[in-house]
């Protein structure tokens, strides 16, 4: 996983007081992830990483914005309103009790949300992605009408065999 915009905290600063943070993500920070679900978008994370009780690090966050992906029907981009709120729990190697989302080592000063952003925005686009009725591109309804109406035909052709 690579990206242009990391949107690092500050662990030694994490580990004494809290550290609010706010990254704004455009269509290159989901292009150089490396991913294929999400083609752009226009994202603003705010939140703060703190220290915990146990010796982690809790970073909350609200993600807010739109993202562009692909119509499982007509397969041109659409943009869907994103809304999330998540944690991430970032631990150095021996501390912590409760299960980290991530490891680090006691020499990482910093630590880059990029991944656990996109997994959180990712995760609560819906399973079915499609235009509302009418707004799918016609030529390729109409390809697509074309194309299922000739397997239905030949399909018919080989009951009849």
């Amino acid at each position: 996983m690579g990206s242009i915009v990391p949107l690092n905290i500050d662990l030694a600063k994490a580990f004494v007081q809290p550290q609010p943070f706010e990254f704004k993500l455009d269509s290159a920070f989901f292009e150089a992830l490396d991913q294929e679900e999400i083609q752009g978008g226009d994202i603003v994370v705010s939140g703060e990483a703190r220290p915990r009780h146990d010796g982690m690090i809790e970073a909350v966050y609200h993600v807010k914005g739109n993202v562009q992906v692909s119509c499982d029907r007509c397969l041109d981009l659409l943009d869907f309103p994103v809304e999330v709120e998540d944690r991430t729990l970032i631990a150095t190697e021996g501390q912590g009790t409760a299960e980290p989302d991530y490891v680090v080592s006691p020499r990482q000063r910093e630590f880059d949300l990029a991944w656990a952003v996109y997994q959180a925005i990712e995760l609560n686009l819906p399973l079915v992605r499609i235009h509302p009725d009418g707004q799918c591109n016609p030529e390729m309804l109409a390809y697509i009408h074309t194309e299922t109406s000739a397997e239905d035909d030949e399909a018919d052709k080989e009951d009849f065999e």
